[in-house]
């Protein structure tokens, strides 16, 4: 499997430790050879030009939802991926 460099625009959330999350609205995932490399509040100019998957646009899911939850389906199609 050929490994692949791109960045992912949105709100990203992750673990900063055992018991802290971390949080930057409209940043930048990277993800360079397959390993992430980090997350940016605005994309830093050694990646400008990389592929950017765009995820600031994604519907919304409300509660009342028939079996949708933003996290669980969005977890889903990043992990298939």
């Amino acid at each position: 499997m050929a490994e692949k460099t791109f960045a992912i625009k949105g709100d990203i959330i992750w673990s900063a430790g055992p018991s802290e999350l971390a949080a930057v609205k409209d940043g930048y995932l990277v993800v360079v050879d397959g390993l992430v490399a980090g997350v940016f509040p605005s994309l830093p100019d050694e990646y400008e030009g990389i592929e950017l998957v765009d995820k600031t646009s994604m519907p919304s899911y409300s509660s009342g939802s028939e079996g949708n939850t933003p996290a669980s389906s969005s977890l889903t199609r990043l992990a298939s991926s």
